[in-house]
């Protein structure tokens, strides 16, 4: 992951952490790349959980979800 891209998904993070109750839905879902395993650590870490993985070309998608109050 590129400083860049760790930024960006912190900013993101932070974003929702502040503000949950002002989204219209209940269920926050992302994809990552399997490989990344430190962005599915930090994903976890934030509440969220692996609901599937698919192979995609020579690795894997992961899919994650969290709950949120809304």
């Amino acid at each position: 992951m590129t400083i860049g891209a760790n930024m960006a998904t912190r900013v993101s993070l932070a974003t929702v952490a502040v503000s949950p109750a002002s989204v219209p839905f209940h269920q926050l879902r992302l994809l990552t790349n399997g490989a990344f395993e430190a962005s599915v650590s930090l994903y976890k870490g934030q509440g969220y959980s692996i609901d599937r993985e698919e192979p995609f070309m020579n690795g894997s998608t992961v899919y994650m979800s969290k709950r949120i109050a809304g």
